[in-house]
């Protein structure tokens, strides 16, 4: 009944008007609609060409699934949709006075397409994981079957991946809340007084350093800047004595560039309006490129 309301109230067409604009053979009795609806159709309408579009629809009988007249309708729907949705249509760029595309890397950038955008090499091209890994992070492996394959049968899963060949490449292991995420960080302490940071910095036995894992997963092996091991330490001390040498080279590099730069400034700025400005852009791309 209220589509029925809705389409009167729209003065939407009737069912003869709809199939005379898709150039479909008329109804020319009440018969033609449906044998069976006769004296209902003749007692509501009094004459075909009144019958209404959406009872029409619902009660015309035709050998062909879907029924000429609903077929239409639905294959127009379907174009209706795909050509209003944003991001598969063309809109005008006052910018540079073009059409371009929503759904390209031109607005949403190459790294927004390409994350947005499935891909047949991971989990199948679904991209559930996403939107999970998002929700919940740091709770799934970054190859986790529960999160690339949701809503299945780990054993499913499996026997499907061993028939592919791929099974190495996923993690079975359960989800579970990590130790650290986003939602600890109001709950922290923060340390702010530099003797205790340096004991905390020595004592890596005590105070772990949480992105670890995540730079294993990454790098797909041990990283120097991501444990808290005897080699790691040393790694660590090693590099800051190639770096910085003796224990004045930190103080001898540090005025190099203070010097340096004080001497650039000094060098290409320029008095405008009696304010002495310098385009530290232009002048450090030109360093660069030196």
């Amino acid at each position: 009944m209220f589509a029925i309301k809705v389409s009167r109230d729209w003065r939407a067409a009737t069912l003869n008007e709809y199939r005379k604009f898709f150039n479909l053979e008329l109804h020319k009795t009440f018969d033609d609609i449906n044998p069976q609806k006769t004296v209902m159709l003749r007692n509501l309408y009094g004459h075909p060409n009144n019958v209404e579009f959406y009872p029409g629809v619902l009660l015309e009988k035709s050998t062909a699934l879907p029924p000429p007249a609903m077929g239409r309708g639905l294959l127009c729907d379907a174009i209706s949709v795909i050509r209003g949705d944003r991001f598969y249509t063309q809109v005008p760029c006052h910018l540079i006075s073009i059409l371009i595309q929503d759904y390209s890397p031109s607005l949403l950038t190459q790294w927004g397409y390409t994350a947005v955008t499935s891909d047949p090499t991971v989990a199948g091209g679904f991209v559930m994981h996403r939107l999970l890994m998002r929700a919940f992070p740091g709770y799934y492996a970054f190859n986790s079957v529960y999160a690339m394959f949701p809503f299945t049968v780990p054993n499913k899963t499996r026997e499907t991946l061993t028939k592919s060949n791929t099974l190495s490449t996923y993690s079975f292991t359960l989800p579970k809340k990590p130790p650290f995420s986003i939602a600890t960080l109001g709950s922290m302490t923060y340390i702010s007084d530099y003797h205790a940071l340096i004991r905390i910095f020595n004592d890596p036995d005590t105070f772990k350093e949480a992105w670890g894992p995540a730079i294993e997963e990454l790098t797909g092996a041990m990283y120097m800047l991501g444990w808290d091991t005897p080699e790691s330490t040393d790694q660590h001390k090693r590099l800051h004595q190639e770096i910085f040498g003796p224990n004045t080279a930190s103080k001898a590099t540090w005025d190099y560039f203070e010097n340096l730069t004080l001497d650039l400034i000094k060098r290409n700025s320029y008095n405008l309006g009696g304010v002495m400005e310098v385009d530290a852009v232009k002048e450090y791309c030109s360093s660069w490129r030196s």
